[in-house]
């Protein structure tokens, strides 16, 4: 699991996959920055500290995820199931919105985006400009 925490941004990133959560009611220690974590190691970062690299998630962090899953979850459970009322350009602009979103993690302060990425995000604002929209478009290959 690839897992990011920014504390004072509320944020969780679980996979990839970004959600707002409450973390003031997590036990977070509060001169934390951020937990960066790559499947078997880590590191915390901290605001006034030098950072530590981790080779275990702290116990809070489970909460974390935790409360990631149940934020998904109520996401997906209050998405519409269609856009019936939708023009095939609104319905193109809704798919690349979410695909920026799924990215957007990417941009934040503490993290350097690769050309790729950076790369992909543009084709993606771009993709109103292409010759075929909105019936026919060509989705840009997620680095």
């Amino acid at each position: 699991m690839k897992l990011t925490i920014v504390a004072d941004d509320n944020l969780v990133i679980v996979d990839g996959v970004g959600a707002k959560v409450d973390l003031t009611v997590i036990g977070i220690p509060s001169n934390l920055h951020a937990l960066q974590w790559d499947n078997s190691a880590g590191h915390l970062e901290y605001k006034d500290v030098a950072n530590e690299d981790i080779i275990a998630l702290p116990s809070w962090a489970s909460d974390c995820v935790t409360a990631h899953v149940a934020a998904i979850a109520e996401i997906e459970a209050n998405r519409p199931e269609e856009f019936p009322d939708l023009t095939p350009a609104e319905l193109v602009r809704e798919e690349r919105d979410q695909k920026l979103a799924e990215t957007d993690w990417w941009a934040l302060s503490d993290n350097t985006m690769t050309v790729e990425q950076a790369s992909y995000r543009q084709a993606l604002r771009d993709i109103t400009d292409q010759a075929g929209f909105p019936h026919s478009v060509t989705w840009p290959t997620k680095p």
